[in-house]
Order: structure tokens, then sequence, then C-alpha cells
């Protein structure tokens, strides 16, 4: 509530848990003043259809889709061991494995800023998030249904290479190219500023460019 009442496009959700019918006056409320609002399967293998969990199941019943619920793949498209899944709750899938990350870490010594890799939903969940952003970019007067509509649409189908979870994967693996390709003006990068990280084994440093 706090992010939508202060201009929040898209909220994501890498937190999960039993599901709580509380969290659905905040997800609504999100939604219904046009968020797009992305959320973590989980990571207890569960199929969400049986074992609902929040906020990935905070949809709003049947005939509402107010949380895009994602689930982990690894680099071959294959379901993680760990991702939750659900015909209901899950509505595509994404990398989710070994996502290198910043990390920021506060011990005795002082301050220090390093790289790791991270696995689990939470790391598929921003990939997801990431693609809305680039959607909301190329189609400012875009609705958050039209925005959740295209990442579903756009993904690319891994029932195939999943028979034991087909149609519990969401409509496929999320594709950033397909979501923003054939729609919309050109994303501009007036004023935009471009930040990198140190290579392999540098750094702690980052450096900044523009355009």
């Amino acid at each position: 509530i706090w992010a939508t009442d202060h201009g929040a496009d898209i909220i994501n959700m890498s937190l999960g848990g039993g599901y709580s019918a509380t969290v659905d006056t905040a997800i609504k409320y999100a939604f219904d003043h046009g968020v797009v609002v992305v959320a973590a399967a989980g990571n207890d293998g569960l199929n969400l259809d049986s074992t609902k969990q929040s906020p990935v199941c905070n949809d709003g019943g049947d005939s509402n889709n107010y949380v895009i619920g994602v689930a982990s793949v690894d680099e071959n498209d294959i379901k993680s061991g760990f991702s939750n899944y659900g015909a209901n709750c899950v509505d595509v899938s994404a990398p989710g494995e070994q996502i290198l990350a910043a990390v920021f870490h506060d011990n005795a010594f002082g301050f220090t800023s390093f790289y790791a890799n991270f696995t689990g939903t939470s790391m598929s969940t921003p990939i997801v998030s990431g693609i809305a952003g680039l959607i909301k970019a190329k189609n400012p007067s875009w609705t958050n249904t039209q925005v959740r509509n295209k990442i579903i649409s756009s993904a690319i189908t891994i029932d195939s290479k999943n028979p034991s979870y087909a149609g519990k994967l969401g409509s496929g693996r999320v594709s950033a190219l397909n979501a923003i390709k054939g729609s919309g003006s050109t994303v501009s990068a007036s004023g935009a500023k471009i930040v990198v990280g140190a290579g392999a084994g540098g750094g702690p440093q980052i450096k900044g460019y523009t355009p």
C-alpha cells in the first residue's frame, strides 16, 4: 500500500510463506490502482493448486489475476527442483539458479560490497519485474492488465521440456525480446546512466557512463 501510494508502477515481491487472506486487501489495492504485482512462487517444491502460498496465490479468485506468479527454471528451461508450481498461481517461469547479484555487507571491519550467486524463485521474480519495467517504458500508457498479458503471452512454451509439470509452469519461460518486440515506441536513453560492476576478480567498484 505504501509503495502504491508513492507512485510505484511495478512491485516485486521476492517473499512468501503460508497463505494469508489478509494479503488480499493490499494486493487488490495495488492492482486497482494500476500497479503490476509480481511475486515469487516459493522454494518448497509444492503444488500450489493444493497448498496455497502468499503472496503468489493472492490473485483475487478465479475471475481475477492480480499477481504475476513466477516459478524458477534452470539454464535449460527445466523446472528447478526447489520451485513451487501450479496451474492456478503460477503465470510464467524465469531463470532462478546461480543468478549473479550485488551484495552489501556490513561487518566489524566496515562496509564492503561484492558479488555472489543466488538461487531461488526470489531471483526469478525480479527478472519478470524488469521485463515489466521495459514494457512500461516502451508503452507508458499501458494498463497493468496490458503489461501482465504481454508478459504472459510472449513467454516461450517449455511444457515439452517439463512433461511432469505441463500446464503448471505458467505460459512458459519469459522472453524480454518477445515482450518488447513489435509494440510501442523506442525506449529513449536520454539522460540515462549506464552503471557497470568490476570484472571477475575486480572491485569492489562500479563505473558510471552516459549513453
